[in-house]
């Protein structure tokens, strides 16, 4: 019988060690089982983290791309607006000296110090006829059409303008007033592209 309780004794040993080595072995691989799927699920995770920073980034590029492009088409447009005006200011303000040197020599055709003004403030009226004709041309490549219609029509104003007042100085007043309606009309037209409201 002793070998029997021996026997039954390792047995018992036996399934015991057993007993708590699988149940250790079991709780060791349920947890380095728990660790792996947790890895797993981590690195989805920043898998998935990666795709999203990703896609951001790309939607911010494009967007900063689109803005950038529109303000700088809005700055060329501004700019070139800018530079109309300042040239319809200059024009505006040659018109008055040129009206009234051709007044003057009209009423002393003979005396040269009158010519010599009206071929002064010719000179003058052409040139900034010219620089308004470049602005207008530049109007046309970034701005709206009616602008550049408009724009247009009063270019014919402004060249015809010298050439009228040398065949008759005393037309100067029609054509001073057709000119201040046709500038309002252009500068309305200015603000219009340029967003400002009145």
């Amino acid at each position: 019988m002793i070998a029997g309780l021996e026997g039954f004794i390792v047995w018992a040993l036996a399934a015991l060690v057993g007993g708590f080595a699988g149940s250790f072995l079991a709780g060791y691989l349920k947890r380095k089982g728990e660790n792996l799927a947790t890895h797993e699920d981590i690195e989805k995770l920043v898998d998935q983290v990666r795709a999203v920073t990703t896609a951001t980034q790309e939607i911010e590029s494009k967007i900063s791309g689109e803005l950038w492009d529109r303000q700088k088409r809005w700055e060329l447009r501004r700019d070139v607006l800018f530079a109309v005006t300042k040239d319809l200011a200059a024009v505006k303000a040659a018109l008055p000296n040129l009206g009234l040197s051709y007044k003057r020599l009209s009423a002393v055709p003979d005396s040269p110090d009158l010519l010599e003004n009206v071929v002064k403030e010719s000179h003058v009226w052409f040139e900034v006829a010219r620089s308004l004709s470049e602005s207008i041309m530049l109007v046309d490549l970034v701005c709206g059409p009616d602008l550049g219609t408009a724009l247009s029509g009063f270019n014919v104003l402004v060249h015809q303008v010298a050439s009228n007042l040398g065949t008759n100085a005393n037309a100067f007043d029609a054509v001073l007033k057709q000119f201040l309606t046709d500038l309002h009309d252009v500068t309305a037209l200015i603000r219009q592209e340029l967003g400002v409201k009145l």
